[in-house]
């Protein structure tokens, strides 16, 4: 009978009473919004305006990029304009119409493509789309390299305006989930706390981390997997150099003006709730079959 009754208690502690602890997930202080900057169009960079840690106004020149290719060809259609209105004025003065229209739509078609390229030389000055503070590492060494179009040259970020990525395991997400648009509790390094809003949850598990700074490549939390990259631009991405062992799901957590000056860019944290949902059994059998995921993984 003792035994009966101690195997009914165990059970109901298993599967129906709550896990009293705390559910956590790794987190880390990014920019939100950070902005990147990139080239227009491809060049060297003659110049570098900015340095790292400058605080910029939106529309402030950032960098000064070189493109002989592009200059030559604005001139070239300058003067393929000019040759195109004097045809124009010829044909007109012979009272050949027929050849004044034809010449007046091959005007027209230089003129557009005049402006376009004009566009394209003025984009070689790369001006900071928001204001913020610049960085970057060794923007010095920029100077007299190679940009091609679309390449990051540096990122905007406001000291007031952060908040924390945080990571979270599939069996997680549903408590995680719950407390969207609830304040929680984050754990800062060494024993500090603050609570903020649980602004959002990805509603799609991922491969690719959250930050390069969460990954134990790093000295972040999370244990990962060199990944095969497809292409030589990639192997250059250290965001693209590492995959989870298994997919996660990113979260973000609301920080006001004051805490995000508090805090720095990449500081790492671990976001906390109570999920009530979740059994004392089923917490435990988590535990374990994490466990085995991330040593078989190592």
């Amino acid at each position: 009978k003792t035994a009966g009754t101690m195997a009914i208690v165990a059970t109901l502690l298993l599967t129906v009473v709550p896990w009293p602890g705390l559910s956590r997930a790794p987190a880390v202080v990014v920019y939100a919004p950070l902005t990147t900057v990139r080239a227009n169009n491809s060049g060297f960079v003659r110049e570098l305006v900015v340095q790292s840690g400058q605080e910029v106004e939106a529309g402030e020149i950032i960098a000064i990029l070189e493109n002989d290719q592009l200059v030559s060809d604005l001139i070239k259609l300058g003067v393929a304009i000019k040759q195109s209105q004097l045809k124009c004025r010829m044909f007109k003065q012979a009272q050949e119409m027929a050849a004044y229209q034809a010449e007046l739509k091959i005007l027209e078609s230089l003129q557009t493509k005049q402006q376009e390229k004009a566009k394209q030389v003025d984009q070689l000055t790369v001006r900071a789309p928001s204001s913020g503070q610049i960085l970057g590492r060794n923007l010095a060494s920029r100077v007299g390299t190679y940009v091609r179009e679309g390449e990051e040259i540096v990122s905007i970020g406001n000291e007031q305006q952060k908040e924390f990525q945080f990571s979270v395991a599939q069996e997680d997400q549903d408590a995680y989930r719950d407390y969207v648009g609830r304040s929680v509790n984050v754990r800062l390094k060494p024993g500090n706390w603050l609570q903020a809003s649980l602004d959002s949850l990805d509603p799609r598990a991922k491969l690719e981390p959250p930050h390069q700074a969460l990954c134990a490549s790093y000295g972040g939390p999370l244990p990962v997997k060199d990944r095969q990259l497809a292409s030589a631009e990639e192997e250059n991405s250290t965001s693209n150099r590492y995959e989870l062992l298994a997919p996660r799901f990113t979260g973000s957590v609301k920080l006001s003006p004051s805490q995000s000056s508090s805090l720095k860019s990449g500081q790492l944290g671990t976001v906390t709730i109570r999920a009530y949902q979740e059994s004392i059994g089923s917490h435990l059998y988590n535990v374990v079959a994490r466990w085995i995921r991330d040593r078989a993984g190592r």
